[in-house]
């Protein structure tokens, strides 16, 4: 089990990708287009999986907080 950001989560994984083809950052809705770096994060709560993704910038941001 991991505690993050004072929640506590079933599974909390993060890696950081190039990505392949667009998508948008979770956090602040812009796109990620292709060969940007961006963070996917598995997250398991209340019996629910999600995958999120954030930019590089909203990705700094996070750790911050």
């Amino acid at each position: 089990m991991s505690s993050y950001a004072d929640e506590q989560y079933t599974v909390y994984s993060e890696s950081e990708r190039a990505a392949r083809k667009p998508h948008v950052c979770a956090a602040c809705r812009e796109p990620i287009a292709p060969g940007e770096r961006y963070t996917s994060a598995f997250i398991v709560f209340d019996g629910d999986a999600n995958t999120v993704k954030r930019c590089a910038r909203c990705q700094v941001i996070h750790e911050h907080l």
